[in-house]
Order: C-alpha cells, then structure tokens, then sequence
C-alpha cells in the first residue's frame, strides 16, 4: 500500500521542509525513478504563533491547527510527523484533528537510545522546551549556552547561514560533561546539523523519523 504522509510543520518551515527532503531522499535511495511512485507527502507548513512562551497564544494557535488540520483527515494518512519538538505539547489535540496518532520525536529518541544501550545523553534545546520536561534523563547546559543555542534557532527561522561550527561548540561542552551522545532538541538545529558530515554521536529526531516511516537511513 502506498504510504500516506502527512508533515505538520512550520513550526519552523525550514525544519518541515528538511523532513520532506528527507522523506523523498529515503525513497529515492529505495530505487524510486518516477513522480508516481514517491509516497503521497501532505506538507501542512502552519504558521502558528509563539504558544510556547506565551502561553496565551495556546488557544489562538490550537484553533488554527485544528482549522487546517481537520479537512486532511479524509487522507486517512498512515502516518503523521509533527516536525516541532515542543509542538508535542499538543499532540493529542493534533491526533484528534487528523485521526491518526502521530510518530513521538520523543519515543522516537528514547527507542534510539535503548537501542544504543542507554548511554548518557545530552540535549541541546530552547529553555523552555528543557523546562518543559519532554526529554527526561538528560544533560543541558547552563544558561548562557541555552541562550546561544536558542540565539542559532532564531536565526535558522530568520533565513540566515546555518551556524554548524558554533553547534559543534555546544555539542562538545555536553561531551565535556559526560554526554556520549547529543540530543538535538530542536528541529532548527537538525537543519544546521545537515550542513555537516555524518556524526553517530549525534541524535536528530527529524532522521529517526525519516527511518521509522520509510524504512531505509539518510
């Protein structure tokens, strides 16, 4: 049966729009060579407002998912990836708009991990997505590297160079304090993350989703 994907995104558009490529990526390493026999990959790129540190945009941002999300349900997708770590914060109200439960980024994670061997981990994430307790178990930095880290999201959202050097600082300060592998948090830095060569040391939950849908590594 042919699959039948759907992206909610933006959230920032530039990490949904790395899921894609991935997606497409993975199907096309799978010996795809014509348009009809790519999966059908529904993008809804939703340009919600700030939910996260203004909690009183929740409401206002819940609506318009709902409100784009609800029609797609007659896709009957078989599968559903929020490309948004804290975007998991609604996923429920999410699995109800589209009828289908999604693929947690998090399980995603923790499956990684014990498959791993449970090693200690590290997180490089946005304060408020640390506080929000959706990774558990983990290493973070102290606060000025979570403003720096939350300094190169801001600027993957505003179009700019992907910083990748400036990543692999944060990456090596987790090292430094035990972490033997690097949770990247937040889908922006998996968009830096793919400017760089391979690296096993580090987590990205956009490619572990690409793998648990498509079957195949990017």
């Amino acid at each position: 049966m042919r699959k039948r994907i759907l992206i909610v995104g933006g959230m920032g558009p530039q990490a949904s729009l790395a899921l894609h490529r991935y997606l497409i990526e993975a199907a096309a390493k799978q010996g795809v060579r014509n348009n009809r026999d790519y999966p059908l990959i529904i993008h809804a790129s939703v340009p919600v407002e700030d939910f996260i540190s203004d909690v009183s945009a929740r409401p206002r941002a819940l609506a318009l998912l709902q409100q784009t999300l609800r029609p797609l349900k007659q896709f009957q997708f078989t599968d559903v990836v929020i490309a948004c770590n804290t975007a998991h914060l609604l996923y429920d109200e999410i699995a109800e708009a589209v009828g289908v439960r999604p693929h947690s980024l998090m399980k995603l994670v923790n499956d990684e991990l014990d498959r791993l061997g449970n090693p200690l981990a590290g997180l490089l994430a946005t304060p408020t997505t640390i506080k929000s307790g959706l990774y558990q178990n983990v290493h973070t930095l102290g606060s000025h590297d979570q403003q720096t880290t939350l300094a190169l999201i801001l600027d993957v959202l505003a179009g700019h160079t992907p910083q990748l050097a400036e990543l692999d600082s944060l990456a090596v300060r987790l090292h430094r304090k035990g972490s033997k592998v690097v949770i990247l948090g937040c889908t922006e830095l998996s968009v830096i993350n793919q400017s760089g060569p391979p690296n096993d040391r580090v987590i990205d939950p956009l490619k572990l989703a690409t793998k648990q849908i498509m079957g195949i590594e990017v």
